[in-house]
């Protein structure tokens, strides 16, 4: 699995250590998490759960997903309420006990087979031939709301767990994969819609908050942490690269 691009920059008036997305790359799985605004140390449950899923991917049966979830729970619950929880604000004590929750997107390459595993509305897109060929989970710009599904840092506390999405393909040679948080996927849904080419307006990693701004400007993006891993399957494997 080759690494092209990573471009990522947090919400308009956040900064840097705002950003509540994370992403992990290791050796054949890539994953992309999106840690929910509202919930409080989103940003510590995104990053645990992008390396928890990229060292192991998402099993097949929800049942021993959920068992490691818990027990990922647990350890965010251990480090937050420990040195990062004694500086948290008082919002942030006052909430620990609600848990946090983010969407998770994972993708992983066995020879020439794709399998992608996601909860919510991080998307995967894959481009071959220059040509739009997949979408999942999501597929139209429209299906984006506001309440998408999230895993939370206990998921015993449901009785219902929210869903667990699965997609299989076969990959080709030189195929490009592109791994958005959900307001750039919904800006490269929509300019799909609009007959474009959006992975061809991505720019350079040097000018990417400048473009994002510009298009939070004229509204064709929302204003959120942004996040896109573009990855490349060639049809020998490099090394593993390690990135977030």
């Amino acid at each position: 699995m080759e690494r092209v691009q990573t471009l990522w920059c947090p919400k308009e008036g956040s900064t840097d250590e705002q950003y509540e997305d994370a992403y992990s790359l290791g050796d054949g799985v890539a994953s992309v998490a999106d840690g929910a605004s509202a919930a409080v140390y989103a940003r510590q449950w995104a990053r645990l759960l992008v390396d928890e899923f990229c060292k192991d991917p998402v099993p097949d049966r929800d049942d021993p997903l959920w068992s490691r979830v818990s027990a990922l729970g647990k350890r965010w619950s251990d480090e937050v309420g420990g040195s990062e929880g004694a500086s948290g604000s008082w919002w942030a004590e006052e909430k620990l006990p609600e848990g946090s929750q983010a969407s998770l997107l994972v993708v992983r390459r066995e020879e020439n087979k794709l399998h992608a595993a996601s909860v919510g509305d991080v998307c995967l897109f894959v481009i071959r031939d220059n040509k739009f060929k997949w979408a999942f989970p999501l597929k139209k710009s429209a299906a984006f709301g506001n309440h998408p599904a999230l895993i939370p840092t206990d998921p015993t506390k449901f009785k219902k767990k929210p869903s667990v999405v699965r997609f299989s393909a076969n990959l080709e040679p030189e195929d490009r994969l592109f791994l958005c948080t959900d307001a750039i996927a919904q800006w490269f849904l929509m300019r799909h819609e609009q007959k474009a080419r959006p992975w061809d307006e991505l720019p350079v990693e040097e000018e990417f908050r400048a473009w994002v701004q510009a298009r939070r400007d004229d509204n064709s993006l929302k204003n959120d942490d942004v996040t896109l891993l573009e990855l490349r399957f060639p049809s020998s494997e490099p090394e593993a690269d390690d990135g977030g």
